[in-house]
C-alpha cells in the first residue's frame, strides 16, 4: 500500500518534529512592571499565523513570552484562561527559544538592546 504524500510518519524525535519553527516579531512595546518587559505581536510565517497580545517577561536572568489569555474574575479572584496552547513540552521550548531569538532580532534590528537573551524559561 502506498503512502499518503500527507503523511507524518508516526514518531518523530521532538528536536526534527520542530526544527522549521520560525517566529517573528510584528511589534514589540517595552513596559516594565514586575517580571513584565514588554507587549508584542509575533508571526508564525511558515503556519501563517499571526499571535497578536503576547507579553515578554523576565526574573533571575530567565526570559520567556507568554501567549494571549482571556482575563475573568472566578469567586472573586482575577484568572486568565489561554486561548492557545501546546501540543507537549517540546513544542512549547521550541517556540519558546524561537521568540526569544525573534525579540532579540527584533530589537536589534532597531538600535535597541536586546536584553532578553539569558536562559529561556520560568514562564509557561
Amino acid at each position: 500500500m502506498k503512502e499518503s504524500p500527507l503523511a507524518a510518519p508516526d514518531v518523530m524525535p521532538p528536536i526534527e518534529q520542530h526544527a522549521a519553527l520560525s517566529v517573528e516579531v510584528i511589534d514589540y512595546r517595552a513596559f516594565s512592571k514586575n517580571t513584565l518587559a514588554g507587549f508584542l505581536d509575533l508571526s508564525l510565517p511558515l503556519a501563517g499565523i499571526t499571535v497578536l497580545g503576547c507579553t515578554l517577561h523576565r526574573h533571575c536572568g530567565n526570559a520567556w513570552v507568554s501567549l494571549p489569555a482571556v482575563r475573568h474574575v472566578e469567586n472573586g479572584a482575577v484568572r486568565y484562561t489561554p486561548v492557545l496552547s501546546f501540543a507537549d513540552a517540546a513544542a512549547r521550548d521550541a517556540f519558546q527559544v524561537a521568540a526569544i531569538i525573534a525579540v532579540n532580532e527584533h530589537l536589534r534590528l532597531r538600535g535597541g538592546t536586546p536584553n532578553h537573551a539569558g536562559a529561556v524559561g520560568g514562564g509557561r
